[in-house]
C-alpha cells in the first residue's frame, strides 16, 4: 500500500497544519489535548469526505446506466466515456485510482483519531462521543468501499510513519466490521439535542444517523445473501471458489436472507418511528438553496429535518463544491461587475446529466404517458420530482436577459432539452447562473423509507406495509400514491427516480445481482436507444450523430458479473506486498 499510505501521510500533515493554525498547536501528539483539538479532528475528517461530491459522484453516476456523461459528443474520443459505457472498473484508470485513494486517505484520518483518543487529556465521556461519531465515518466509508471493490484491506490501525502490507479481507468480514461500528456508534454518539448545543451550524450527525447507515449496511447484505440463495452465479464472485459465499457473524445472520431482511427492517422502522428525522414538508424544499428560504417549521434548507449524514460545502472552494457537478457552466463575468466572484470557476459543470431512458422509464412506470416519444415527455409525467430534479427548458444566466438552449442545440424536429437536461438539485429550482452554497445529502430520511419498504417485502410485514411507506414519500412529493399491489422492482425504480443524481444509482443497479442489471438496465437501456429515433434510425444516431454508445457486453453474464464491481487499482495491486495482479477480482475483463 506505498501508494495510499504517501497520501494519507500528506494528508495527516495537511490536517495537523489546520490544527496548528486552529488551537496553536506545537506538535501532533497536541492536536488531540483538548476538546476543541478534538472537535477540529472530526471536521477534518468530514472535509475527507468531500470526494463524494467530485469524481465519486460525476463517474459513478454515469456507469449506472441512467446518467450521461458530459457533452456526449465531446467524448466520443474520451478515455472515460469509453470506459463508463463498460462501467468504468478498469484497474489502470486514474479516476479509480484517486477514487481508492480518496477513501483510504479518509479512512486512515479516522484510525489515526481512534489511536491517538486514549492518550488525550480529555474527559473519557467526551472522548467516548467523539469516538463513536469517528467509528460512524469509517463504517461509512468502508461501505463505499466495499459495495465498490467487494474484498478490501480492512485496516483498523493508523498508519502515520510506516505500514504493512494488507491483504484484500473477505467482503462479508468487512460488513461484520461496518456493522460493528455502526453498533458501538448508536450507543456512544452524542443525541441531537447535544448536537445542537457543541457543534451547531456545523452539519454534525447525531446518534441516529448510525443506525439509518446500518439500516443500509443490512440492506446491502441482505441483498447478498438473497441474490447468492436464488442464483449464485448472478453475484460478482465466483461461487465456486472457497471463501467466496457470504458467511456474515453479525447478529447471526450467517447465510439465512430472512434474517439480514428482518434486522434491515427493524432497523429502518426504528429510525422513522423513534429518530428525529423527519419528512421535507415539499420535495423542492430539499433544493431550495437560498438564506432567505424558511419551510413550515421554520428551517433553513441546511436545517431540514430530513438531512441525516450531509457533506457540507463552501462556496468557490474547488475541494468541497458539490453543484460543479450537476449545473450549467457560469456565464461569462459582466463586463465592469464589481461582484467578486471567479465566474469561470465551474468548469466541468454539467457533467453528469439524466439520460431520456431514465426519465422515459419515470414516466412508463407510472403510466402517465404510453406513447413516451412526445416532445412533452416531461411536461405529460406529472410527478413534481421531475420539475425539481431538472431544467429542462432554457435557462437564463444573470448577465443576459437571453435564453441559452441546453445541449445538444443540434437536433432534429424536437426540443433539445427534453433528451439532455441538467440536473438542478443542489441550486437554487429558479436557477439565474448565481453560484448558491449547497451541500450533498449522502443520506436522508426517504432513503430509510424505501429501505424499510423493500425489507418489508421480504418479510412477515409484507406488501401493504411497503407500499404505505413508500405512499409517505409519494405524499411529500405531491404524486399519487400507490392503490394496486407492488413489486420489489417498483420500489427500486422509485427510489432511484426519488434520490436520481444523489450518489445513489450505481448502487442500487448492480446489488440485485447480474440478470437484474442485464434485464434492467443493460438490455433495456439498448433496446431504447436502438428503438427511439425516428424512421428506423437509433435515438443516439438521431440525436448525437453516433450508434456506438450501447453496452456491447449486454447479455455475456461473465463481463456483466465483471461490472458489478470495480476492478482493484492497479497501483495497489503493484505497491502492497499482500496483493498482485492476479487479485482484479473474480470476473476481471482484462
Amino acid at each position: 500500500m506505498k501508494r495510499i499510505i504517501i497520501i494519507l501521510f500528506s494528508a495527516l500533515t495537511l490536517t495537523a497544519c489546520s490544527f496548528l493554525d486552529e488551537q496553536a498547536t506545537t506538535s501532533l501528539s497536541s492536536a488531540y489535548s483538548t476538546e476543541a483539538a478534538l472537535e477540529a479532528n472530526i471536521r477534518g475528517i468530514q472535509s475527507g469526505l468531500s470526494f463524494f461530491t467530485r469524481d465519486y459522484l460525476e463517474n459513478l453516476e454515469s456507469c449506472s446506466g441512467l446518467v450521461h456523461f458530459g457533452s456526449a459528443l465531446s467524448r466520443v474520443e474520451d478515455n472515460r466515456w469509453k470506459c463508463i459505457l463498460t462501467n468504468m472498473t478498469y484497474t489502470s484508470m486514474s479516476l479509480n485510482i484517486d477514487l481508492y485513494g480518496n477513501i483510504y486517505s479518509a479512512i486512515n484520518n479516522c484510525n489515526v483519531l481512534l489511536s491517538h483518543l486514549p492518550d488525550s487529556p480529555v474527559d473519557a465521556s467526551y472522548k467516548r462521543e467523539i469516538e463513536a461519531e469517528c467509528k460512524m465515518y469509517r463504517a461509512l466509508l468502508y461501505l463505499t468501499a466495499v459495495r465498490l471493490y467487494g474484498d478490501v484491506p480492512l485496516a483498523l490501525s493508523a498508519y502515520e510513519t510506516s505500514f504493512d502490507a494488507i491483504p484484500r479481507t473477505p467482503y462479508y468480514k468487512v460488513y461484520d466490521q461496518i456493522v460493528k461500528d455502526l453498533k458501538d456508534a448508536f450507543d456512544g454518539m452524542r443525541t441531537p439535542g447535544r448536537v445542537a448545543q457543541l457543534t451547531p451550524t456545523q452539519g454534525r450527525s447525531n446518534k441516529w444517523a448510525a443506525k439509518a447507515l446500518l439500516s443500509a449496511a443490512y440492506l446491502q447484505m441482505a441483498s447478498l445473501l438473497s441474490v447468492h440463495a436464488n442464483s449464485p452465479d448472478d453475484n460478482f464472485y465466483d461461487a465456486a471458489k472457497q471463501g467466496r459465499s457470504p458467511l456474515f457473524e453479525s447478529d447471526g445472520i450467517g447465510t439465512d436472507p430472512a434474517k439480514a431482511w428482518k434486522l434491515c427492517y427493524d432497523t429502518a422502522v426504528d429510525v422513522i418511528e423513534n429518530g428525529p428525522y423527519v419528512l421535507a414538508h415539499k420535495y423542492s424544499d430539499l433544493y431550495t438553496w437560498d438564506a432567505d428560504f424558511r419551510d413550515v417549521r421554520g428551517r433553513d434548507s441546511w436545517n431540514l429535518d430530513e438531512r441525516i449524514i450531509t457533506v457540507q460545502t463552501e462556496v468557490f472552494n474547488s475541494n468541497n463544491y458539490s453543484a460543479t457537478r450537476t449545473l450549467p457552466t457560469f456565464p461569462p463575468k459582466p463586463e465592469g461587475s464589481k461582484v467578486e466572484i471567479n465566474w469561470n470557476y465551474v468548469s466541468r459543470a454539467g457533467n453528469i446529466r439524466p439520460s431520456r431512458f431514465f426519465f422515459n422509464e419515470w414516466c412508463r412506470r407510472y403510466a402517465w404517458d404510453k406513447d413516451c416519444k412526445k416532445d412533452s415527455l416531461y411536461k405529460v409525467c406529472h410527478d413534481p420530482r421531475i420539475d425539481v430534479a431538472l431544467i429542462h427548458t432554457s435557462y437564463t444566466p444573470c448577465n443576459t436577459d437571453k435564453a441559452t438552449t441546453i445541449y445538444p442545440n443540434s437536433f432534429r424536429g424536437t426540443s433539445a432539452s427534453n433528451y439532455m437536461p441538467y440536473f438542478r438539485k443542489y441550486n437554487t429550482p429558479t436557477y439565474q447562473g448565481k453560484p448558491d452554497v449547497a451541500d450533498f445529502y449522502y443520506m436522508r430520511l426517504a432513503e430509510v423509507y424505501y429501505i424499510a419498504a423493500e425489507a418489508a417485502m421480504h418479510t412477515g410485514a409484507g406488501e401493504g406495509v411497503a407500499r404505505d411507506l413508500v405512499n409517505e414519500v409519494h405524499k411529500r412529493a405531491g404524486t399519487p400514491g400507490w392503490e394496486t399491489p407492488v413489486t420489489v422492482d417498483d420500489i427500486v425504480w422509485d427510489k432511484l427516480f426519488e434520490l436520481c443524481g444523489e450518489g445513489h444509482a450505481y448502487y442500487e443497479v448492480r446489488r440485485l445481482g447480474a440478470r437484474w442489471f442485464n434485464d434492467n438496465i443493460l438490455k433495456a437501456r439498448n433496446f431504447f436507444f436502438d428503438t427511439m429515433g425516428e424512421e428506423g434510425e437509433s435515438y443516439m444516431s438521431v440525436y448525437f450523430g453516433r450508434s456506438d454508445f450501447r453496452y456491447d457486453f449486454e447479455g455475456d453474464m461473465t463481463k456483466v458479473r465483471g461490472a458489478l464491481l470495480c476492478e482493484f487499482p492497479k497501483e495497489e495491486l503493484t505497491a502492497n506486498p499482500a496483493m498482485s495482479t492476479a487479485d482484479k477480482n473474480d470476473f476481471s475483463r482484462e
